[in-house]
């Protein structure tokens, strides 16, 4: 069965959002909310392998990880879903209240960043580490770091990024802060990218921002740009690639 998202709604399109791809029995799955439902997708003809609706709202982008795929939305909860079947594994509740309250505070844009055995998943005013297997809370992070993309690096460690340019490397295994450094920046979508020993931010105002990963310091701060920026930068050799809201791509030498 082929998939057709449901209407002409503009909440419905503008909710369609950056996919998850994972594997289930050797073939590529591909895993995407719209509107208040959960859709996976036969990655090589596009059929729905299977879906979970009434999830609240979600903007966000699903992370996946070996049989299951993570999940957080704007009914203020965070959920893990078998792979295979889309079957509900766990839930973890991040926000209450009423519908405008969810609507504002829970995690309906969260990207879920997975690591160490954990998955993170973020509501406006702070970040829960979950065991990704029970779901159960390992540790929190204060911040609004729901916006920005949590990036995390091989030494398992991560960045969080809040919306106000605070930048933070944290230990997966204890929740704890190494180093903490504020760029004076408002940062949204776009987030961080490393390459090599640098973590590049960019901000919404057109800046690019390098800190170095050991310590937080400083390495460069080019204005590429006068447009608001929110697309996420990628790296291509030593070039990182960003795009603008003038319709500009820009390509950065790194040095």
């Amino acid at each position: 069965m082929d998939l057709h998202l449901p209407g002409p709604s503009r909440s419905i399109v503008r909710s369609v959002h950056t996919t998850g791809v994972t594997s289930v029995g050797g073939e590529p799955l591909v895993v995407v909310s719209a509107g208040e439902t959960l859709f996976a997708l036969d990655a090589a003809m596009g059929r729905k392998v299977w879906s979970v609706a009434g999830r609240g709202f979600s903007a966000g982008r699903a992370a996946c990880g070996g049989q299951r795929v993570y999940t957080a939305a704007a009914d203020g909860y965070a959920r893990a879903h078998d792979a295979a079947t889309g079957k509900e594994v766990w839930s973890y509740q991040m926000a209450s209240g009423d519908e405008f309250s969810l609507a504002l505070h829970s995690g309906w844009g969260d990207v879920v960043a997975l690591g160490d055995d954990v998955a993170i998943v973020a509501i406006v005013s702070r970040s829960y580490a979950l065991d990704a297997a029970t779901g159960a809370l390992r540790w929190t992070f204060s911040g609004s770091a729901m916006y920005a993309p949590t990036v995390v690096l091989r030494d398992a460690t991560a960045l969080f990024t809040t919306e106000y340019g605070v930048v933070s490397l944290v230990d997966l295994a204890t929740g704890n802060t190494i180093w903490q450094t504020s760029l004076d920046v408002r940062v949204f979508n776009a987030g961080a990218i490393v390459h090599e020993n640098t973590a590049w931010i960019q901000s919404v105002d057109g800046k690019l921002i390098g800190l170095r990963i050991t310590d937080g310091t400083r390495r460069g701060w080019p204005q590429h740009t006068l447009a608001f920026t929110f697309s996420s930068p990628a790296v291509v050799n030593n070039t990182l690639v960003v795009g603008d809201q003038d319709g500009v791509v820009h390509g950065i030498a790194l040095p």
